[in-house]
């Protein structure tokens, strides 16, 4: 081996040594921004989908609406929890927005679905209307369990982009800000 070979492998030798200082230190970043996204979204996903169970059961006979309801109510205030406590679980480029809307929404959620069950606790009759804004509440929140996990109930991997998770929130608060109790 000539002077000029073994430069041009020590180079490349130094080349392959720096990516793999570059590399490990940013795998383990996003292992762990994939890991902490994780952490977040196994529990938001359960309280989702715990309160889209718990109101179809409510709505498919009339001597479960109590309990369905009930336990709805109990999910929409452990939600309502994780979005005052902050977004900011692996998802830092939306956090502050993202949180805000969903704050919003799941609030404005509890103060409707708190005036139809303060009224099956009080014993008048439900409406049309009242089972209307349940059927369309438990799409709301049937449509936001879809899009972030699959039908085994493991995070959808679209969930772990930033951006889609955004949309979906965004989407969610779009879809229930406009229902109202009557």
């Amino acid at each position: 081996m000539n002077r000029r070979s073994r430069w041009i492998y020590g180079l490349i030798i130094a080349l392959l040594v720096v990516s793999i200082i570059w590399i490990i230190p940013a795998y383990k970043r996003n292992r762990a921004e994939k890991e902490g996204k994780k952490l977040f979204l196994t529990p938001v996903c359960q309280k989702i989908y715990g309160i889209s169970i718990n109101l179809s059961k409510a709505l498919e006979k009339a001597e479960w609406i109590d309990a369905g309801m009930s336990c709805a109510t109990v999910y929409l205030n452990e939600l309502a929890d994780v979005f005052c406590g902050g977004f900011s679980c692996g998802y830092p480029e939306y956090a502050d927005e993202t949180n805000l809307e969903m704050s919003a929404a799941v609030a404005h959620v509890q103060e409707e679905l708190m005036s139809v069950y303060s009224k099956q606790t009080d014993g008048i009759p439900l409406t049309d209307e009242d089972y209307y804004f349940l059927r369309e509440l438990e799409v709301a929140f049937n449509d936001l369990c879809n899009s972030l996990s699959n039908d085994d109930g493991s995070i959808n991997k679209k969930a772990f982009d930033d951006e889609y998770v955004a949309e979906v929130f965004r989407d969610f608060k779009d879809a229930v800000i406009i229902l109202k109790a009557p």
